[in-house]
């Protein structure tokens, strides 16, 4: 016959459950930036940062939820719940389980909106994990300090001609989202002025560079400055319908190619300049050379991760592109028209105006204003620009 004992509760709950320390923290949580950009458009404010879950424990965790929490000092400004739309947000999935001896980035967190009195945000996570038959559940929560934007930097559009944004960086975009110090990029295509169009009407058939306005253009130095980058030996992408892929060993071999070639240049101040997405060997400047701003460059194609011949343009404050600390800095273009459409009811409009200086949107179309050779060409180094 069996004999039986008597098991008191307080004994069986962590047979059942599994014995774990509270007090530790179950991962280690790390941001990059450590104080994170604050940008401003008009009243709106928001704001990028990346996490990285690090579980150095013998069991999983997983995230069951994140409350974001915005502070002044000590007073609470406000605060939301992740909710689902956290763990997916502009085509990113983030992950929500941490296995044991792994690290998870959570990439492209924006802010939006920041409060205007907010100097931190604070991330907490709601965690679980099995143990024993059971689980359990903890909590850990995470700081993040909030800088206000520098000062733009001001820029000349760096081609001539009529020009389109195809990308800006707007919250959920992949300039705001993707890192390499492209927080606060722009995307252009050149137009045809008598068709409007970026492209001729074979494209559509061929996927050939060379039946777009943009592929050979000339591309110009923004910014006066000093080469400190060039990559030129990229080839151009030829007959694309789809972003090309690369395999683990080729990204961890040259994991910069996203930008295909490019110039970087160092305009002083602590920030640098990159034009990318160049045509092969299309280069005309070397590494140490001065250039001034207006100056030629390159050409303009549709090399690294590009499906059409296209121009990125970013302001930055490190040059080293695979710097894990490298942020982008905001930046204005000066001295240049710009068009932007706007559809009422069944009418759409259109409004023109000449910009001083200007963050053109997403959409618009830009083309620099001749230049005066009176005119001063001072390049308002780092200082703020005057507005439009």
């Amino acid at each position: 016959m069996p004999v039986l004992f008597a098991v008191p509760l307080f004994l069986l709950v962590p047979l059942l459950l599994g014995a774990a320390s509270m007090d530790d923290p179950w991962l280690r949580l790390t941001p990059t930036p450590s104080r994170a950009l604050v940008s401003s458009a008009g009243s709106h404010r928001d704001a990028v940062v990346r996490i990285t879950l690090e579980n150095r424990g013998r069991r999983p965790v997983t995230v069951n939820e994140v409350r974001i929490v915005y502070l002044a000092g000590e007073r609470q400004l406000g605060a939301k719940a992740g909710g689902p739309d956290f763990f997916r947000a502009g085509g990113i999935d983030r992950e929500r389980r941490v296995e044991r001896g792994s690290r998870v980035d959570w990439i492209g967190i924006c802010l939006s909106p920041v409060p205007g009195d907010a100097d931190r945000v604070r991330f907490e996570l709601e965690l679980s994990s099995r143990h024993g038959m059971g689980k359990i559940r903890s909590s850990q929560s995470l700081e993040v300090l909030l800088r206000p934007a520098p000062s733009p930097r001001s820029l000349k559009l760096p081609f001539v001609g009529i020009w389109q944004v195809t990308q800006g960086h707007g919250c959920n975009t992949n300039h705001r989202l993707g890192g390499y110090g492209g927080e606060f990029s722009w995307d252009f295509v050149a137009l045809d002025p008598a068709s409007g169009s970026s492209r001729s009407r074979m494209y559509a058939i061929t996927r050939r560079n060379h039946d777009t306005v943009t592929f050979g253009s000339p591309i110009l130095a923004p910014a006066s400055g000093k080469v400190v980058r060039i990559v030129e030996d990229e080839p151009d992408n030829e007959g694309l319908r789809d972003f090309p892929r690369r395999s683990l060993t080729e990204d961890l071999g040259r994991p910069l190619w996203v930008f295909g070639n490019h110039v970087v240049l160092d305009v002083g101040g602590g920030q640098y300049v990159l034009l990318g997405h160049l045509m092969k060997e299309s280069i005309l400047v070397s590494v140490g050379e001065e250039v001034e701003a207006g100056a030629p460059l390159a050409a303009a194609g549709n090399s690294g991760n590009s499906i059409e011949p296209h121009l990125h343009v970013q302001v930055m404050d490190r040059s080293d592109l695979a710097d894990s600390a490298i942020s982008g800095v905001p930046a204005l273009f000066r001295d240049y028209v710009e068009i932007v459409g706007h559809r009422h009811e069944a009418r759409r409009d259109a409004l023109v105006r000449r910009m001083d200086a200007g963050d053109p949107p997403e959409g618009a179309l830009v083309a620099p204003l001749p230049v005066d050779p009176a005119e001063s060409r001072a390049e308002g180094e780092g200082a703020p620009a005057s507005g439009p």
